[in-house]
């Protein structure tokens, strides 16, 4: 009842005046709203005054029936979370069918800016149930590490390369921003990630390819699983020597979508149809379609934080491509730095992982041509420092130095 700290519902924090849709009950909880801010306890008698205050006699009067009609506070909260949950269906609905009305002779890219921006006006409605206390996800951790042997490495997204595992941690949640000058072999390696974790079912793998065809990624993935190079592919499949790698891949949950100029609010649709995401690749982010912010570096903030917002979401490590400026070829060597990506300070701040690639033989004939070096620029759960790989320049593959 009023006036009982004991029975204030766990949902309180949650409802709003407005939710009701009798007056005298949107009065009677501007009340206690009142009343609470005051740090006061709301009860009968100091509700039904401040109602009489404000010249609400009926709302008063129904303070003194609605307390007579409620026999028990048993099922408080949970008449209180039916209430919240009935107003944002009722908003919903209502933000649905405006606009519905306005689909008529809209392309299909403004009805799919519609809908993002209409997601967005009903996240203050819908939000704010993915709040946690903090002893329960102390607990959930603590099992958590406790399953995992004391290793603090093991991680649900692997690149099944043994040097770069070592260094790099791939969590869940978070972001790597892979980034090189072109040719360096970005979207080889993350080709060969995506095969990798793919093939440890722990969740589909998504790979949005703004820049490459869907055939030109396949080719590459048969190439690097056959260890066949990628001009000799026609002759092992004519041949049989192909088959058994085409089927490998075949079994894989791996998944392609080379349509040219997305938005991040496109992709959003594509992870919602599956349970589980473990890996996201976007290659890369010079070619996502960004918004519509005036100034180039707030539009490139724009794209990191929503891909940052993405992995969260779907509680997946999202990968995401990235060129660096050309100012790396005026140095000698020219060795990647965090400050060669292009608008590197939102770039920067919204990435968990940054890794630089860079091949010393692309550069000189006089370097191993075997030779990648992997710069782990930022790392905010781990080390930084340079991680060696072998690059096989005709199965576009890498491996353990």
């Amino acid at each position: 009842m009023l006036g009982e700290e004991k029975t204030l519902p766990e949902w309180t924090d949650a409802i709003r005046p407005e939710m009701y849709t009798n007056k005298d009950h949107q009065e009677i909880a501007m009340a206690i709203d009142e009343i609470l801010g005051a740090n006061e306890v709301p009860d009968l008698i100091t509700v039904a005054d401040r109602l009489r205050g404000w010249h609400r006699p009926k709302a008063a009067s129904a303070v003194i029936e609605i307390a007579s009609a409620a026999s028990t506070t048993a099922n408080l909260n949970y008449h209180s979370k039916l209430l919240v949950e009935n107003y944002q269906r009722k908003k919903c609905s209502e933000a649905i069918e405006s606009i519905l009305k306005g689909f008529g002779g809209k392309q299909i890219s403004e009805i799919r800016e519609a809908l993002i921006s209409t997601a967005d006006r009903l996240e203050p409605i819908v939000g704010g149930q993915n709040l946690t206390a903090l002893r329960d996800e102390v607990k959930e951790v603590y099992k958590a590490l406790v399953r995992a042997d004391g290793d603090e490495r093991r991680r649900s997204v692997r690149t099944n390369i043994e040097s770069l595992d070592r260094k790099v941690f791939l969590d869940p949640g978070e972001q790597t921003i892979l980034a090189g000058r072109p040719s360096m072999g970005k979207t080889a390696l993350a080709c060969n990630i995506a095969r990798n974790v793919s093939e440890r079912g722990q969740g589909a793998v998504v790979f949005f390819s703004l820049e490459m065809s869907k055939a030109s990624l396949v080719r590459r993935l048969l190439s690097a699983e056959a260890k066949i190079s990628g001009w000799k592919l026609a002759e092992a499949a004519k041949d049989g020597r192909l088959a058994e790698s085409a089927n490998k891949l075949y079994t894989l949950d791996l998944w392609l979508d080379d349509r040219p100029g997305l938005t991040i609010g496109a992709m959003r649709p594509c992870l919602q149809k599956f349970d589980k995401v473990a890996l996201v690749v976007i290659d890369y982010l010079g070619l996502v379609r960004p918004g519509r912010e005036e100034r180039h570096d707030l539009r490139i903030g724009g794209i990191t934080k929503a891909t940052k917002a993405i992995a969260k979401e779907f509680n997946c490590h999202v990968m995401m491509l990235a060129q660096l400026n050309r100012s790396v070829e005026n140095r000698n060597p020219p060795m990647p730095r965090l400050s060669d990506l292009r608008d590197s300070g939102n770039i920067e701040e919204d990435a968990d992982n940054v890794m630089l690639l860079y091949r010393p033989g692309y550069y000189s004939d006089h370097a191993d041509p075997e030779e990648c070096q992997a710069a782990i620029a930022k790392q905010r759960n781990g080390p930084t420092g340079m991680v060696k790989l072998r690059w096989n320049r005709g199965t576009q593959t890498f491996g353990g130095w």
